[in-house]
């Protein structure tokens, strides 16, 4: 008797290893974790925007390829701590994990870089940028930006997941606000917003554990997350945005243009201007295949800073797969130095340039 149970819980364990080291092939690295965004290690709950960078914390967050420094101000910035009144020609600069700095110190980020640049001309650069956002984060916060007067506010667009971000109710283990376009109105969707901080935390040291280290536990919180309620074009993908022949990138598309016309306006009801910056990611390198155009984020959103008379910066001739990190999609320090630099010879090129107004 005590021969066959040790007999079946061999057999267990081993097949558990087994499943365990297939899962680790290349071929199912979507299940590898962590997703820290599932922790809500940088974000807390927001009732309007869905999440939101937790403030006052600090620690240090390692990954495979990268060890950064992690520290948040009092308004939940990855910044220092903010004065109410500028003292110098104010800009901020919205965005997602790329203008966050994922992967990278805050020194090394684009922001830091192009402030460096620009010390002598008496210009400040407040970073805004929140791990998952998209252009309908950044309309909705444009209140709380507007709030530290800045006489410009800069959107970094990522072409390989904002389009895709406006119009999905649930994405990166979170919920959030999703826009649609209905005769041609803008419609923004998804309230109330669910509240799923307490489900996605881990709630003792072994699930930690299991979720950073083990890839079967990976595939039952997939199976798990992918089972939840989703609204918007559910259909709708990262890669259907280079594909087109998608039935819904046409309507992404308009959803974008939308949110930044909303975005415009209010800007201009402020006094303040609206710049849209192409942060491209790694889709913008790849070799182009069949059914996939590498432009076709890109040439959309030209085209809606065209149509609406929206000033663009566009570093991407400047970027290489090199500026990426390996494994992880962002911007490697190399790449955000590309990019600050751009940003900050823009801006020197700019009427935001010069002495305080």
């Amino acid at each position: 008797m005590i021969k066959n149970i040790l007999l079946t819980l061999f057999s267990l364990a081993l097949a558990i290893v087994v499943i365990e080291a297939l899962l680790r092939l290349e071929i199912f690295d979507n299940y590898r974790f962590p997703f820290v965004e599932i922790d809500y290690v940088f974000n807390e709950y927001d009732d309007k925007l869905g999440w939101k960078n937790t403030p006052n914390i600090s620690f240090n967050f390692n990954e495979d390829e990268f060890s950064t420094q992690i520290k948040h101000n009092a308004l939940g910035m990855r910044d220092r701590e903010i004065a109410a009144k500028p003292e110098k020609t104010r800009i901020a600069v919205l965005g997602d994990s790329f203008v966050w700095g994922f992967g990278v110190n805050v020194n090394e980020r684009l922001t830091e870089i192009a402030a460096q640049d620009l010390a002598a001309d008496e210009v400040e650069i407040l970073n805004f940028g929140v791990v998952g956002y998209g252009p309908i984060q950044y309309y909705l916060m444009l209140d709380q930006v507007l709030a530290l007067k800045p006489k410009a506010v800069i959107v970094c667009l990522s072409l390989w997941n904002d389009f895709h971000d406006n119009v999905v109710w649930r994405r990166y283990r979170h919920y959030g606000p999703y826009a649609e376009v209905e005769q041609d109105t803008l419609k923004i969707q998804g309230y109330p917003l669910p509240n799923v901080s307490s489900q996605a935390h881990p709630k003792s040291p072994l699930e930690k554990f299991l979720r950073y280290h083990s890839r079967i536990y990976g595939v039952y919180k997939k199976i798990q997350w992918l089972n939840s309620p989703q609204a918007g074009l559910v259909k709708f993908t990262y890669e259907a945005m280079y594909d087109p022949a998608s039935e819904d990138r046409a309507k992404a598309i308009a959803v974008n243009h939308k949110l930044f016309q909303a975005m415009q306006q209010r800007c201009d009801a402020a006094g303040t201007k609206l710049i849209l910056c192409i942060a491209p990611g790694k889709y913008e390198y790849a070799k182009a295949k069949e059914h996939f155009d590498p432009a076709a984020a890109r040439t959309p959103a030209l085209k809606t800073a065209q149509l609406l008379n929206i000033p663009c910066i566009d570093p991407s001739a400047e970027l290489s797969l090199d500026d990426f990190y390996v494994i992880d999609s962002h911007w490697n320090p190399k790449g955000h130095a590309k990019m600050g630099h751009a940003l900050s010879l823009w801006i020197k090129n700019s009427e935001l340039s010069g002495k305080k107004p």
